[in-house]
């Protein structure tokens, strides 16, 4: 008898629920990616990292995959961690994954492809010890702030 893995292998799916918080959030937030072509997908199955579990992932496809499936990104989706949170996490968790994915243009005009890299990467005791040590923290810590500000006229109904 074969022996069962503890694993449970991937499987892809077409996830319209993602598209669909996308295109608003593409609306809204991302206009440079309005003309990309960008598939949803959720994956099943384990999904880990360096023991952390995988939430999603933005792909940028290389030309001959491009050509073959005619999209410019994929974004993928942990089905079961995304079916497990609120919408509130939902969304920005797409919102993030869609931020890594960017149009430029090279100097002709025509589009270029492009995943751009998490804006902050720390560890939690370095930040304890010696503080917000980068700018690129100090920025983060203007953006919390900035979201703090907007939650409290969110709660009070005081916003404009």
């Amino acid at each position: 008898m074969k022996e069962r893995s503890k694993f449970m292998s991937a499987e892809y799916f077409d996830a319209p629920e993602v598209e669909v918080i996308a295109k608003e959030l593409i609306e809204d937030h991302h206009p440079n990616l309005c003309q990309a072509k960008i598939k949803y997908l959720f994956r099943t199955g384990d999904w880990e990292s360096k023991g952390k579990t995988i939430l999603g992932k933005a792909e940028k496809l290389n030309d001959k995959i491009k050509h073959l499936a005619g999209y410019d990104f994929i974004i993928t989706i942990n089905q079961i961690m995304f079916f497990a949170m609120t919408p509130q996490q939902r969304r920005a968790l797409v919102d993030h994954e869609l931020t890594h994915c960017f149009v430029d243009e090279d100097d002709s005009g025509n589009p270029v492809y492009k995943i751009l890299p998490h804006d902050v990467e720390e560890f939690h005791s370095i930040i304890r010890r010696h503080g917000l040590w980068q700018e690129d923290l100090r920025k983060t810590e203007t953006a919390m702030e900035q979201h703090r500000q907007l939650s409290l006229f969110k709660r009070t109904g005081t916003e404009g």
